[in-house]
């Protein structure tokens, strides 16, 4: 355990990091089935989901995914956890999110963090949409955990001139 792991002190890949704040956010594990050729190999080890669904243009279900929980985490630290990451985005740098997702004509409160590393080279966000508000803050479910990185492949700073490219981007 690295205890500055949460500043960004540690390298991880973002599938992983996103499946850490599933844990953090939700305070559940997910496990999904994978299926090939020769059936249900069973559970994956790794507990990303890249597609949930497939539908046909008519809007018939060719395939769901279909997930199971295990429990990480106290609600209460999920709770907590996801107010934190709420302010980020209502107050912080992870303020450009915060009226960014809309379902149905409501605003969805966004909860997450952001991230750039030294010299502009990387910048990422990890973000939660629960899936409802009470009094003002988010409600936890089973809501989507989101991770976007940016970067070039070159590693090169992602500056020009006076132009900086950070996470809060």
């Amino acid at each position: 355990l690295v205890l500055s792991m949460p500043l960004g002190a540690v390298d991880l890949p973002l599938d992983q990091a996103a499946t850490l704040y599933t844990g953090l956010m939700t305070g559940k594990r997910w496990h999904f089935p994978v299926e090939g050729v020769r059936g249900d190999l069973g559970p994956s080890p790794a507990s990303t989901l890249l597609i949930s669904e497939i539908r046909t243009a008519d809007d018939r279900l060719i395939y769901r995914a279909e997930g199971a929980s295990v429990e990480v985490g106290k609600p209460l630290a999920a709770q907590q956890t996801a107010d934190i990451l709420h302010n980020v985005v209502r107050w912080g740098t992870g303020r450009r999110a915060h009226e960014a997702v809309h379902h149905d004509g409501a605003l969805l409160p966004v909860a997450g963090k952001t991230g750039t590393t030294n010299q502009y080279r990387n910048a990422a966000f990890l973000g939660y949409v629960p899936q409802g508000e009470k009094r003002g803050r988010p409600t936890l479910g089973e809501g989507p955990v989101i991770g976007v990185y940016v970067g070039y492949d070159d590693n090169r700073p992602m500056t020009h001139g006076s132009l900086r490219i950070a996470g809060a981007s």
